[in-house]
């Protein structure tokens, strides 16, 4: 049987639907976590957020830039078998992926961003590293790499709605100028849009086809779904975050992806988990019912009461 594009929408209506429906939830607590890159400090986190949180969401941008990212990516992988934690996609796991999978343009601009330090973790000799932009990659390196990049094309999403309501993504919800949500493809919007471009980068990994549009959707420039950073600063100043919220039809987003100190907190409405493990200013955040509790990796506990 097959469905024409109002049946894909409607199927994608309906999921969304059945994820905000409310549901018992009073005593669900839902951990997320921001971007590892490759640092063993996302690990100690995430093991102290495991035993206190039902679920748990890494925000995406698992390797690159640290020395640890074999341990990084094996802890995410240890926790995805528990059945309680989300991967989503950031910029750096789509890069790594298509990069491993064939795309000559994703390699390079990987490398450039960081990639050349996770490369490091499956060399030995310094000759093999200048080696291979001339003879490839050994079988042994091509296996394993290529191992991680299938795991994250099966295992990732674009985004996670928790049960209370909290929208989950990497970098944030593109917006115009004005503040005004720009969250678009393929002639959808908002939640319903995030949902298609997800089935469809399944899809794009199934077929191999790298030259999908939904990359150009996720990563074409510096406005692209999993790169944007200026929507944040947008919001603040134009003051449109209850706004938005309303436009997506959930009561709270939370981010990671910009290298900013802790945890920036809007209004108890959007909350950005600072990027800066690699300094060891880490933080992450656990979601319930009636409160929003946020840990840093000193220990230092703010608990906020939900109205």
């Amino acid at each position: 049987m097959t469905l024409g594009i109002n049946g894909i929408r409607n199927g994608i209506t309906s999921s969304i639907t059945r994820a905000l429906t409310p549901r018992n939830t009073t005593k669900i607590r839902v951990g997320s976590i921001g971007d590892a890159h490759g640092t063993r400090t996302w690990i100690e986190l995430t093991k102290r957020m495991e035993p206190v949180c039902d679920e748990m969401v890494g925000l995406g941008d698992l390797p690159d830039r640290g020395r640890n990212n074999l341990e990084v990516l094996n802890r995410a992988q240890k926790l995805h078998l528990t059945g309680r934690y989300k991967q989503l996609w950031g910029n750096h796991e789509l890069l790594f992926t298509t990069a491993m999978l064939g795309n000559e343009d994703s390699l390079v601009r990987w490398l450039k961003n960081g990639g050349d330090r996770t490369l490091d973790e499956f060399r030995v000799a310094p000759w093999r590293r200048v080696a291979s932009w001339f003879l490839g990659f050994t079988p042994r390196e091509q296996s394993l790499l290529q191992s991680y990049a299938y795991w994250i094309a099966q295992n990732s999403s674009l985004y996670h709605l928790d049960g209370h309501g909290a929208l989950y993504v990497h970098a944030g919800i593109p917006v115009d100028n004005e503040g005004h949500m720009h969250l678009e493809y393929e002639g959808l919007k908002g939640l319903e849009c995030l949902a298609l471009a997800q089935k469809d980068l399944k899809d794009a990994f199934a077929s191999h086809n790298l030259s999908h549009k939904v990359f150009d959707f996720l990563q074409a420039g510096e406005d692209s779904f999993l790169w944007n950073t200026k929507w944040f600063r947008t919001v603040i100043e134009k003051d449109t975050a209850q706004e938005l919220l309303d436009a997506l039809g959930v009561k709270m987003i939370v981010f990671g992806h910009q290298h900013k100190s802790g945890v920036t907190d809007l209004d108890h409405k959007i909350f950005c988990i600072g990027g800066r493990f690699h300094k060891g200013d880490a933080s992450f955040l656990v979601n319930s019912a009636k409160t929003i509790e946020i840990e840093s990796i000193t220990g230092q506990r703010t608990v906020i009461e939900k109205p």
